[in-house]
């Protein structure tokens, strides 16, 4: 790894210019070419660049000098991490910031930076972890061959794996099996190769390649059990139980979430309890079995409250669109109040106006139907989540032709198809619990 890299990363990050950092100590084409890693510089170079950039010669100079000492307390991090001991993770990476607030090593700053990212990941801080690893990571590596350079193989799966989930976070679920499969030609453990399994799978049926899913899921699922990693045994689980239900395999995918929830409740995984419950409730709604649809999102609603879930509403939503299927109006209206208590967020109200929206339909209320629906469906345009509500934008749209209003009929058909391929989306809420 060259030394350019991260002298174009620190003068962007002090919003310089290659004029102003060159700053006719040097020409502007040479700094262009050292920082493209066209061109090695001198020391002396190096020293003025450093003084320039206000930072320690030696984070310039030393670029390619290891410390055995960091090389280890980094590689102690990374299986504290793989462990599962956050605490003692985040305390570790935080002695080493204050302790090398400069790291020499280009190598070795990477490899920090990339554990850091992959504590965001462990914590599922996902817009941080995205947000981090394009601001931090990307900077100093955009080449994968640059990456197979590295001396250290545990660098070099943990690039992979980071990139593998950043992309699965940006819903590009194809590149991120590209670097889940660059991960699988390295040498992991059986902890590791259960989780790319398992990574692979969800991917799989993100991009509606169901068989694929379930091979993937298939390879995984002895892996976790024979480790005891139940939190991801539950995962897998209840992904294959998804698979079934997208493929009308209403049988199977019920004996997955059976077996899986008496798993949950056996280690009381409460969290995960919500997440099988859900997809009960969701299971036997398909099916039109509404009465037992009912008795289970009411068992994750309670569970929800319970746990304080950042999925409440959404747990208020199943139960209120079972009562309003079964025409329980007064249980629709006391529940409803209380969860419109609940609120916390706009988009938490947006989603309880839909299911008001969808009351005044059932009444035969179409005007202020429309009107409910057209404004929850402008707001998660702007918040660019239609693919949360695309079953209601179809039947507005569907509503609309039949009242003969085709000009607003056609313009929904059309968000449909605009937003259609993201559709899937939506099923991460159903597939692990996530924090606040």
């Amino acid at each position: 790894m060259h030394i350019g890299k991260r002298i174009a990363k620190l003068r962007r990050e002090q919003q310089l210019s290659l004029v102003d950092l060159a700053d006719g100590h040097l020409s502007k084409s040479e700094l262009f070419q050292i920082e493209a890693g066209h061109r090695l510089p001198k020391p002396a170079v190096l020293e003025y660049l450093a003084q320039k950039l206000d930072i320690p010669a030696d984070h310039l100079l030393r670029y390619d000098r290891e410390n055995p000492f960091l090389m280890k307390q980094l590689r102690q991090i990374h299986a504290e991490l793989d462990k599962g001991c956050v605490q003692k993770a985040e305390l570790l990476l935080k002695e080493i910031g204050e302790t090398y607030p400069y790291i020499s090593s280009v190598e070795q700053e990477l490899y920090y930076l990339l554990l850091k990212n992959y504590l965001y990941i462990y914590l599922k801080e996902f817009s941080q972890a995205v947000k981090f690893f394009d601001e931090q990571i990307v900077p100093l590596v955009d080449d994968t061959i640059v990456i197979q350079r590295l001396s250290s193989t545990s660098a070099i799966n943990l690039y992979y794996y980071v990139q593998a989930r950043v992309f699965q976070y940006k819903h590009r679920y194809l590149e991120s099996n590209r670097f889940f499969c660059k991960l699988l030609t390295q040498p992991l453990d059986e902890h590791q190769q259960a989780h790319v399994f398992y990574n692979m799978a969800r991917n799989y049926y993100f991009l509606n390649e169901f068989e694929q899913a379930k091979t993937y899921g298939h390879d995984a699922l002895p892996l976790s059990l024979k480790h005891h990693m139940w939190p991801l045994v539950t995962q897998t689980y209840i992904l294959i139980g998804m698979i079934g239900r997208r493929l009308k395999d209403y049988e199977t995918a019920e004996e997955f979430y059976k077996w899986v929830l008496e798993l949950t409740e056996l280690h009381e995984m409460v969290e995960f309890q919500t997440c099988v419950l859900n997809n009960l409730g969701n299971l036997y709604l398909d099916q039109g079995k509404y009465r037992e649809s009912l008795a289970y999102f009411q068992k994750d609603l309670y569970l929800s409250k319970h746990i304080n879930s950042p999925q409440l509403i959404i747990s208020y939503c199943n139960v209120l669109e079972i009562y309003l299927a079964l025409s329980e109006l007064e249980e629709y209206h006391v529940l409803m109040d209380e969860a419109k208590q609940l609120c916390e967020h706009e988009e938490d109200w947006y989603r309880l106006l839909i299911i008001e929206a969808k009351r005044f339909y059932k009444s035969g209320d179409v005007k202020n139907y429309e009107t409910l629906m057209e404004k929850c469906i402008n707001y998660f345009s702007r918040k660019n989540m239609l693919f949360f509500i695309l079953e209601e934008i179809k039947h507005l749209a569907c509503h609309l032709a039949k009242q003969k209003n085709h000009a607003k009929a056609r313009h929904y058909f059309n968000l449909l198809r605009e937003d259609d391929a993201k559709f899937l989306q939506k099923d991460n809420m159903y597939l692990e619990p996530r924090s606040r």
